[in-house]
């Protein structure tokens, strides 16, 4: 029975002629040869320090990119598929010491997704026998990590769409206010007002960065005109220290007159980025958020509400909840509460690096305890990440009786329970949900007749029509989705009156029906995240005023 582990990466039709190469020359198999090239890879990354690892140019560059499926046969120079036969741990091992841009995940779209596997195969091979193609001709092939990620964030600042400038320029004006000593803009706040913006721009030439084939492309721009010729090797090193040489080059590259501007932009043409400019500032705004509502829920004082921006809905806590940090940076959590925790009535969230519990309360004795009750809530998390804890307490402390900040939140925050459900909890009668499927199945008849009114293709009409005189959603909807039109059946449901989750653990509420509030209260506020990212998106397109995106 094999021990190995079966994987596959994507490869250059050069580099694959490499590997071919190096297995002749040592008189190995092709897989014996790639496992060989990965253990003596390893062995020197894991001996630098995290900044000298080594990257392949490709993987800061994305190159080969992805097309998608069965479009890689039709450019020859895109390779194919090297299966990997490995021992196990070597992959995660590799990966580890791989690069991973800022805004990259294992699992993600295809522009955010890192390869992480690919680089340590890639950077392997090239040590060993060097190898070139048309779009890698000339450039220096093997970088350091920092110095990938100098590059990358040179691309980023070449990139910045309106938004993104918009906080650049008031974090500009934070730090220099005007020549008579007054400041303007978001800088009128003061040391606040700055010291977000800052965390705000820090973000969002971090993990909150958009990536797509322009911000690759401009990077292979910039790197053959950095990382070719005799200077190559001096410019690897600027990229590294990333000190004034470098930030004066991405200040040149942020504000690019026209003439460097389209030097960079070779290739792509008149590509606008800044839906994803939009996105990106909110996704910044939105993580600083976060922190300052899990500082907020540590060291709140008396204060029961807060609105978080964005979106801009209300947060209320049951005034005698609190939160409790109950260890250091990286340390165990301390007794009772590890107890608590293992016992599902304490949920553990980080703020600023310290682990936190909530939520407790005073017992009779003064001393903290769980809330009683609590449990179906902390069951309701049991399977989330840890990263995703501070936003389901914030689910659960979410105020669904407010009508939040119109103009930041044009989807309304409103938990709308399937109307059998309400049903069966005993919120409405059999009248209200007979009723409530009614005005669904005329939403959803509607729907249907929108979809066949502004139908192009009569290819699809008579049995789109026949699905509609049929009653039939599902056969509607999988018709229109052949015919590439939207359509969205209305289901039958009942807007929650009622205010936080957390208030229904208060007034006693039945622990079955709490764990599916719990539950989807979650679901619904992860939605109407997307939502008002897909607001700040459509927002980006028109030319709002600076102020739009710096005071979110």
């Amino acid at each position: 029975m094999s021990t190995y582990v079966e994987t596959n990466v994507w490869l250059p039709a050069c580099a694959l002629a490499a590997v071919k190469a190096i297995a002749v020359r040592r008189g190995l198999s092709r897989d014996e040869t790639v496992r060989q090239l990965l253990d003596e890879h390893l062995e020197a990354q894991e001996h630098r320090e995290p900044d000298m690892h080594l990257t392949h140019i490709s993987t800061v560059l994305r190159y080969p990119p992805a097309l998608g499926r069965r479009k890689h046969r039709w450019v020859p120079e895109f390779g194919g598929p090297l299966r990997l036969r490995l021992h196990p741990g070597v992959a995660d091992r590799a990966r580890t010491v791989s690069l991973r841009l800022p805004g990259q995940f294992q699992r993600a779209h295809r522009d955010y997704q890192s390869r992480q596997l690919t680089d340590a195969v890639m950077t392997a091979i090239a040590v060993h026998e060097p190898f070139t193609d048309t779009y890698l001709d000339g450039l220096r092939p093997v970088l350091r990590h920092r110095s990938a990620r100098g590059l990358w964030g040179l691309a980023v600042a070449a990139t910045s769409t309106a938004p993104e400038l918009a906080v650049h320029e008031a974090v500009s004006r934070a730090e220099f206010p005007d020549k008579d000593g007054s400041a303007t803009g978001a800088s009128a706040g003061g040391p606040g007002a700055s010291s977000r913006l800052l965390r705000v721009a820090a973000a969002l030439e971090g993990e909150t960065g958009w990536h797509s084939a322009v911000r690759f492309w401009v990077a292979a721009n910039i790197a053959r005109l950095l990382l070719t010729g005799p200077e190559r090797d001096a410019a690897e090193r600027i990229l590294f220290e990333q000190g004034a040489q470098w930030r004066e080059l991405r200040l040149d590259y942020r504000y690019a007159n026209a003439a460097t501007r389209e030097e960079l932009r070779r290739g792509i043409g008149d590509w606008d980025d800044s839906g994803r400019g939009g996105g990106a500032v909110w996704r910044a705004e939105r993580a600083v958020e976060v922190e300052d509502f899990e500082v907020w829920l540590v060291d709140r004082g008396r204060a029961a509400e807060r609105m978080n921006l964005p979106p801009g809905w209300l947060v209320r806590t049951p005034p005698t909840w609190r939160v409790s940090a109950v260890g250091g940076h990286g340390a165990a959590l301390m007794e009772p509460y590890a107890g608590w925790v293992a016992a599902g009535r304490l949920l553990v969230f980080t703020s600023g690096g310290t682990p936190g519990v909530w939520p407790l309360t005073r017992g009779n004795g003064g001393r903290m305890r769980p809330v009683e009750g609590i449990e179906p809530v902390v069951a309701a998390a049991a399977k989330l990440a840890p990263a995703q804890a501070s936003t389901f307490i914030e689910a659960m402390l979410l105020d669904w009786s407010d009508d939040g900040e119109a103009d930041l939140m044009p989807v309304p925050a409103v938990l709308r329970l399937p109307a059998s459900q309400a049903y069966n909890f005993g919120y409405i009668d059999a009248a209200q949900r007979s009723s409530l499927m009614a005005q669904a199945r005329v939403a959803t008849l509607e729907s249907m007749n929108d979809v066949l009114n502004h139908l192009h293709d009569d290819f699809y009409r008579a049995r789109l029509e026949a699905a509609r005189d049929s009653g039939s959603v599902t056969d509607f909807r999988r018709l229109a989705r052949w015919a590439r039109v939207h359509f969205s059946p209305s289901p039958a449901t009942w807007p929650w009156p009622g205010g936080p989750v957390a208030h229904e653990v208060v007034a006693g509420t039945r622990p079955e029906i709490v764990h599916w509030l719990a539950t989807h209260a979650h679901r619904t506020t992860a939605t109407l995240l997307q939502h008002s990212m897909g607001e700040a998106w459509n927002a980006a397109f028109d030319h709002r005023p600076p102020s739009f995106w710096t005071d979110m």
